[in-house]
């Protein structure tokens, strides 16, 4: 197969590190440019090591579903360990399908219902602390905002866990250390990155320490009073290794509350905030948007509700098309394979990129509008299947995905129904690809109170 087929073309980059300095300088740009240059199969030389970027649907659903038994994590996810151990986003085989085993039922509706619940609360809580600010005219960071309220929706719903001010602040802090750390430890061409004690170094252990202080007094409350718990955390210790028959360590249970709460927040909140940014500039949108909820009983969204509001629902995946939560994703050939008439050797890297394919002409007319009605059934009908995959796919999509359309449905019906944002003008946007692809300098926005004063929650 291999002397038959050419090597696949691509940018060459620098003798030392090939594309990888301008990959770090602008990678969404680099990726865009890489593709509409050079085409569905693209060889990237990233130091010593080739990676393909693929940008067909058809060859993301190969490796994503068709052949995923021939694809594992890549070496890229190595990086993070330091951060998420061998937790759900780094760990394979048996021990990837005990975990996701594990967890499953705390994503069962049953769950999600309850998690709705703590989702509508806290929504309340944070349009409250709005009011003043619309009062006052002051503008609020939606950036943040969001990651606060999604994180204490990750931490309520799925570990019964409620933060004072004070901790909250200092675990968000530590959070965004981390991610910011992680991002930076996947792209380096050095492979002393996370050893060497620079300042960048001791202030991102520095995080982790408080992260993890924060998680072990999680695992130390439900150990000690496990009557107060029905939750993911409670499920994990009740279950047992599908391989070892063994339970959990706490080791082990930490490595998998890091990932939900990292994964579980970030991605759902940055995605969010950009939500918001849209819907300021398209005002035609928004007005929709508020068209639908308009003519709903009086306070929140119930969760036999949420399935009767369709175009929040479309908002929210066209905001997922242009700014997807995880914008790539990668894996490494366990065996030689073939993809797009390339030889693929075994051990090499591939790299599948929603920001990429979610762009491409060829299934998305004017791919840089924001446009809503993409997500009309018949339309997604008519496009390919991995044409949009902003929750991965295959095997290992995202176990969380009905958790985060929930929670975005619900948050987006309550804050349209009762504020509009105003984009505060003069603003430098700018994304910032990180796990997740998050407002470089934040959002600031200015809400203005359109409905009733008080939701009940």
């Amino acid at each position: 197969m291999a002397e038959l087929i050419t090597k696949a073309p691509g940018p060459s980059g620098s003798f030392a590190f090939g594309v990888l300095p301008a990959l770090r300088r602008d990678p969404l740009r680099f990726v865009v440019k890489a593709a509409r240059a050079h085409g569905d199969v693209v060889r990237f030389r990233l130091g010593p090591k080739n990676l393909f970027l693929l940008n067909h649907p058809s060859l993301v659903e190969h490796v994503l579903l068709g052949n995923a038994q021939n694809y594992r994590k890549s070496q890229f996810y190595e990086r993070l360990k330091p951060l998420f151990g061998e937790g759900l986003i780094v760990a394979e085989g048996a021990e990837w399908r005990s975990q996701r085993s594990a967890a499953a039922p705390a994503f069962c509706t049953e769950s999600l219902k309850r998690i709705a619940g703590q989702c509508t609360e806290l929504t309340s809580q944070m349009l409250d602390r709005w009011e003043g600010c619309a009062a006052a005219g002051t503008a609020v960071d939606v950036s943040v905002e969001m990651m606060r309220l999604t994180l204490g929706v990750v931490l309520a719903g799925l570990f019964t866990m409620r933060l004072n001010e004070r901790d909250g602040d200092e675990l968000f802090h530590a959070i965004t250390v981390v991610l910011r750390a992680a991002e930076h430890r996947i792209w380096s061409v050095n492979p002393f990155v996370g050893v060497v004690p620079t300042a960048d170094n001791r202030r991102f252990h520095r995080a982790l320490n408080t992260l993890d202080r924060f998680v072990y007094q999680i695992i130390t409350e439900h150990r000690e009073h496990p009557e107060r718990y029905d939750d993911l955390l409670s499920m994990m210790m009740a279950a047992r290794h599908s391989e070892t028959k063994q339970p959990y360590a706490d080791k082990q249970l930490r490595d998998q509350i890091v990932f939900m709460i990292l994964a579980g927040h970030e991605t759902t909140a940055s995605a969010l905030a950009w939500t918001w940014y849209l819907l300021s500039s398209h005002p035609e949108v928004a007005q929709r948007l508020s068209q639908e909820h308009a003519g709903r009983p009086d306070g929140p969204p119930a969760f036999e509700d949420l399935a009767g509001l369709p175009y929040t629902q479309m908002v929210f995946e066209e905001t997922m098309r242009l700014y997807p939560p995880a914008w790539t994703i990668s894996r490494t050939a366990l065996e030689p394979d073939e993809l797009g008439g390339y030889a693929v050797p075994k051990g090499t890297s591939v790299m599948v990129c929603p920001y990429v394919v979610h762009r491409d002409e060829r299934f998305w007319r004017n791919p840089e509008a924001f446009d809503p009605e993409r997500f009309k059934p018949e339309a997604a009908k008519a496009r390919p299947r991995f044409a949009y995959f902003p929750f991965s796919g295959g095997p290992r999509a995202c176990i969380g995905s009905r958790f985060a359309m929930i929670e975005a449905k619900i948050i987006l019906a309550m804050v349209s129904r009762r504020f509009s944002l105003h984009l505060v003008p003069g603003q430098a946007i700018e994304v910032e690809p990180m796990i997740s692809l998050r407002p470089r300098h934040g959002l600031f926005m200015t809400p203005y109170r359109t409905g009733p004063l008080r939701h009940a929650a």
